[in-house]
């Protein structure tokens, strides 16, 4: 029975490295607009930051879901595999909306600053 937590490992990890990459390249891409209203007055900041942002947040994510691979019990039917691999997929969702949305606040108190905008 050890070949399905091999099995469950490799689809975790390359699940969850799909959804990380791709989320993580949608936040990108779509928050440069987002990083360039917030230093209007700093353009050149703005793809630094971007890029900033993008190496942080794959960073802690794939740390997570290397730490996420520790301790999981033996699994001896598919349907405890399935159990797991929707336990800790789900996990990863959360933990990757709670950092989007961290992001997104911390951003917003710096838009509030008024060395960071001149509104």
């Amino acid at each position: 029975m050890q070949n399905l937590n091999i099995i469950t490992y490799i689809i975790y990890l390359l699940l969850s490295f799909y959804i990380t990459i791709r989320v993580g390249w949608i936040c990108y891409q779509n928050g440069r607009v987002y990083l360039a209203d917030i230093f209007e007055s700093h353009p050149s900041w703005v793809d630094p930051i971007n890029k900033l942002l993008l190496t942080g947040y794959y960073l802690i994510n794939l740390g997570y879901i290397t730490f996420n691979l520790t301790d999981w019990e033996q699994i001896v039917t598919p349907l405890m595999m399935a159990d797991v691999l929707v336990l800790r997929l789900g996990y990863l969702l959360i933990a990757l909306g709670g950092l989007h949305y961290f992001n997104i606040w911390g951003l917003a108190q710096l838009s509030k600053q008024s060395m960071f905008s001149n509104k």
